[in-house]
C-alpha cells in the first residue's frame, strides 16, 4: 500500500502545494486567451454593425436621392 509519511514529509507538502499553484497558472492563462477571445468577437460585432450602418445609410441615402429626383421630374413635368 502507501508507505507513511517520514523524512520526505516537508518535501511532500511542497510539492502538494506547487501543484495547485500550476494549475492557477494554466486557468489564469485559459481565462486570460477566453477574454481575448470574446474582446475580439466584440469588435469583430462592432465592425459588422458598422458595416451594416454604412451599407444602410447609403442605401437610405440613394433611396432619398431616387426620390428627390421623381419629385423634381414630376415638378418640371407639371410646369409643362
Amino acid at each position: 500500500m502507501g508507505e507513511p509519511f517520514s523524512e520526505d514529509f516537508p518535501e511532500t507538502i511542497s510539492t502538494i502545494a506547487e501543484e495547485p499553484a500550476h494549475m492557477q497558472d494554466d486557468l489564469s492563462l485559459m481565462s486570460y486567451a477566453r477574454k481575448f477571445r470574446n474582446d475580439t468577437e466584440v469588435l469583430t460585432m462592432n465592425a459588422r454593425c458598422w458595416l451594416l450602418t454604412q451599407r444602410t445609410d447609403r442605401n437610405i441615402s440613394r433611396s432619398l436621392h431616387m426620390k428627390n429626383e421623381v419629385i423634381i421630374d414630376h415638378f418640371h413635368f407639371s410646369q409643362l
